[in-house]
């Protein structure tokens, strides 16, 4: 009877452990998921998409790319 309660325990810390990974995960995935309001994704890929007005368009004299592991 003992090892039926401690099965039931386990089973129970074990979706309890589950719902809280999941709620987590979303939570986390809708926080990456927002772009900055000061850039477009009309197509929903996740990388800004250039200004459909040409005049809004930059052209910098120096592109600075920068790499951090």
């Amino acid at each position: 009877m003992q090892t039926t309660s401690l099965n039931q325990v386990f089973h129970l810390r074990s979706l309890l452990s589950v719902a809280i990974a999941g709620v987590f995960t979303v939570t986390a995935l809708q926080a990456s998921a927002d772009m900055s309001s000061r850039y477009n994704d009309n197509d929903g890929d996740m990388v800004a998409d250039i200004p459909a007005d040409e005049s809004q368009w930059v052209d910098p004299d120096t592109l600075i790319f920068a790499y951090t592991p």
